[in-house]
């Protein structure tokens, strides 16, 4: 893409321009082998940099969603630091949440025609779900709903809004930004 393209070429510029001790690059992880990434690499070996580039998934390092980005690090001068070292999963993203699922705002209407059908479509019955369920306000591009039970780490969150809990015997939910921000760990 040449936004990308672009986009990494004023990274490199300001690379080579400013010669930052650090650089620190996240993206998604398709840009690993990308014509943008060789171009930033590019930039990094002309100028001396000790670098890697990993994919790192959240929910390795004590994330209560799944999320996979590229991570590059790179030292002007020295070593690299360590890795980081996973740590084991946590429960699933109702540990998150729990205490404030009685301040959240009850959606009176349950849930969406469209959202009732594509769960129906997974075998889910949302009016008689025998544990809390994480629905995302919008569907894959086959028509899936995302969704996660309680005790299971939630997919990548994605920033449409319309995002729902769904309580055993049907109460319906939203899930605010205090609920977002605690599944990416932003938030306590």
């Amino acid at each position: 893409m040449e936004l990308d393209k672009e986009t990494a070429k004023s990274t490199a510029d300001f690379i080579d321009a400013v010669k930052p001790r650090v650089v620190t690059i996240e993206n998604v992880k398709g840009y690993k082998d990308s014509e943008a990434m060789k171009i930033i690499t590019q930039a990094l070996d002309k100028n001396g940099y000790t670098w890697d580039s990993d994919v790192y998934n959240a929910a390795d390092f004590g994330g209560y969603t799944s999320r996979e980005r590229l991570i590059v690090r790179a030292v002007k001068d020295g070593e690299l630091p360590e890795k980081p070292k996973k740590q084991p999963r946590k429960g699933g993203w109702l540990e998150a949440v729990e205490d404030i699922l009685p301040t959240l705002t009850v959606k009176e209407s349950g849930v969406a025609p469209w959202m009732d059908a594509r769960l129906k479509a997974d075998g889910i019955d949302w009016q008689k779900v025998e544990k809390p369920l994480y629905v995302m306000g919008s569907a894959y591009a086959d028509g899936k709903i995302p969704h996660a039970y309680g005790d299971e780490i939630l997919p990548t969150l994605r920033t449409k809004s319309g995002d729902v809990i769904i309580m055993p015997g049907g109460k319906v939910l939203r899930a605010d930004g205090r609920v977002l921000a605690r599944i990416t760990g932003l938030g306590r």
